[in-house]
């Protein structure tokens, strides 16, 4: 159990659901919607941000910070992380589900799908330095997709100006070219 409950009121009527039946209601497992922030294996969280092109010249100290200051978001199937154009302001990195990746190019009617997304993706890593306008738009697919996230204020306000840490990288070349302006 994560909490307790007492009550002050002499007199109580509680309800009891079975947890199949709350599962079945509900269209997905129990699991999958409790925030799993307290379940994460922050090792390998850490891990995983070391591995980020845009991280490489922090210091260990420094990528705890970054994963401290990050935040729990969850979308539902079919919701958007972000859409194409939307300013980019927050980094994220997907700690469970699924989703695909989708641009829009000029004179087209629908998006195109052009990468998918699975656990310990991550994206948005330009917004930590750039006001620039998303590339593309990111859209859960699974029944819920889980992103630890941080943004661009946060990141500075700990670490200062991350342009001030690439110049000992050249990450725009290692990544896979669809993704370099995402």
């Amino acid at each position: 159990r994560y909490a307790s409950i007492r009550t002050k009121s002499l007199k109580l009527h509680c309800m009891c659901v079975r947890r199949e039946g709350l599962e079945t209601a509900l269209g997905c497992k129990l699991e999958e919607m409790v925030p799993d922030k307290y379940r994460l294996d922050r090792r390998e969280l850490l891990s995983r941000l070391r591995e980020v092109e845009l991280f490489k010249s922090l210091n260990p100290a420094q990528i705890e910070t970054v994963a401290d200051e990050m935040v729990e978001s969850t979308f539902p199937r079919g919701g958007w992380v972000f859409k194409q154009n939307d300013i980019g302001d927050r980094f994220h990195i997907i700690t469970s589900g699924e989703a695909d990746v989708f641009r829009t190019e000029l004179g087209a009617d629908k998006p195109t799908k052009i990468s998918e997304l699975k656990q310990w993706s991550f994206f948005g890593e330009r917004a930590l330095m750039t006001d620039e306008r998303r590339y593309g738009g990111i859209r859960a697919t699974s029944p819920q997709l889980k992103t630890l996230s941080i943004d661009r204020a946060t990141f500075e306000a700990e670490l200062g100006p991350l342009k001030e840490h690439l110049k000992t990288v050249n990450y725009k070349s290692r990544l896979p070219r669809t993704m370099r302006k995402i």
